[in-house]
């Protein structure tokens, strides 16, 4: 998972953003059919996408996880609110 635009920085799947700020998303070398969850909605809201992209609106400060599934696999971004 890669962060294509947005606010914050990405290290190794690992993403920093403040309250408020709109996280967007993307699964490298997929197509349609990615399927986005997020393990605690009450700190980041998923805004929806299209394709390989979605976009996350931070609620409050938190750490939590956006998981893309594609194909049968899994992949997990830990994204940290402050």
């Amino acid at each position: 998972v890669e962060r294509s635009r947005g606010l914050g920085d990405v290290y190794k799947r690992q993403v920093y953003i403040h309250t408020d700020d709109v996280l967007f998303l993307n699964l490298i070398g997929a197509d349609n059919g990615v399927s986005w969850s997020v393990g605690n909605s009450y700190i980041l809201q998923n805004y929806g996408g299209g394709g390989n992209q979605c976009s996350f609106k931070a609620l409050k400060k938190g750490s939590t996880t956006v998981t893309a599934t594609y194909n049968g696999r899994s992949y997990t971004c830990y994204v940290t609110v402050n």
